[in-house]
């Protein structure tokens, strides 16, 4: 009886020891990290069209930040990626109100918000301006390519506001305006590959400044830029400055044509014989240009 009893208990008494011998050789110490909410995020920066940001944070290899990046009231942000305490917020928008959060990130989880920070970006820089003293009419259904030279181009940027004039008197129609570089090949006046839309359909009010619609445009001030309009076939009064050295401008013109959008322009391999564009020391229709 008592040997029977005793193997019916030996489970319930080796079973535990057993149990109790294994937790003693764990460590329930935690070895995971979880990183802090970064702290201290200062505005280091503000140009016309970036903000550049830092703060701190316990220096552990693997964490890494996302900034962020609320434009002036909206709730849904551009989120930047940085592997150190410190990020530059770029191709903003000049003179808008920005602000900034900043996560830390480790092994999947991230960390709530840090307190926000906001800057107001800088008004856009002056890039370009011209004396448009004159107007010249008889220039309904013409391409004017615009070819500035970086003698005349002091400041590059992410963002582009081109304002043009409109004439003394007489009637003004842009059918299209067009941005870019010039071809690396072909006509002096064809479009590289960044050829890009600025705005269509414009009609320019007489004897007053208009800028165009903001273009999202990367302008290399230390390479030439071009500026193409087609202008209106009825409406074509245009503003100009005379007699402008090659080294600054040069205007290419052609009547009857609207090649604005058209980056290989004629004469190129799908009409080698027809006319090339007329050379013109002359600035049309831009009075500045601004960057951002």
């Amino acid at each position: 009886m008592e040997w029977t009893l005793l193997v019916l208990l030996v489970p319930f008494i080796i079973v535990p020891v057993v149990l109790l011998w294994g937790y003693a050789g764990c460590s329930f110490e935690a070895r995971g990290y979880f990183p802090s909410i970064p702290a201290d995020v200062t505005v280091t920066e503000v140009g016309p069209g970036f903000v550049a940001l830092t703060w701190t944070h316990e220096a552990v290899a693997g964490v890494t930040f996302e900034v962020d990046v609320f434009k002036e009231q909206e709730t849904v942000p551009v989120t930047l990626m940085s592997d150190v305490t410190s990020a530059r917020a770029e191709r903003l928008l000049p003179s808008t109100l920005y602000r900034f959060q900043v996560r830390a990130l480790y092994g999947g989880f991230d960390t709530d918000p840090s307190s926000e920070v906001s800057a107001t970006t800088l008004p856009p820089v002056r890039c370009f301006t011209s004396s448009l003293s004159m107007d010249q009419t008889l220039v309904e259904g013409f391409c004017l390519a615009q070819r500035l030279e970086p003698a005349v181009l002091a400041a590059g940027g992410f963002h582009v506001f081109i304002t043009v004039r409109g004439p003394n008197s007489g009637s003004l129609v842009l059918d299209r305006v067009y941005i870019s570089q010039p071809a690396a090949v072909g006509n002096p006046y064809d479009s590289a590959g960044d050829l890009t839309m600025v705005a269509t359909a414009v009609s320019v009010p007489q004897g007053m400044s208009l800028p165009l619609p903001v273009v999202q445009y990367t302008l290399d001030p230390s390479r030439p830029l071009l500026v193409i309009f087609d202008i209106n076939s009825t409406q074509g009064t245009v503003r100009n400055q005379s007699f402008v050295p090659a080294s600054q401008a040069t205007c290419f013109v052609k009547g009857a044509t609207a090649e604005a959008a058209v980056a290989d322009r004629i004469p190129n391999a799908a009409n080698p014989g027809a006319q090339p564009y007329v050379v013109s020391d002359t600035i049309y229709l831009i009075e500045t240009i601004d960057v951002a």
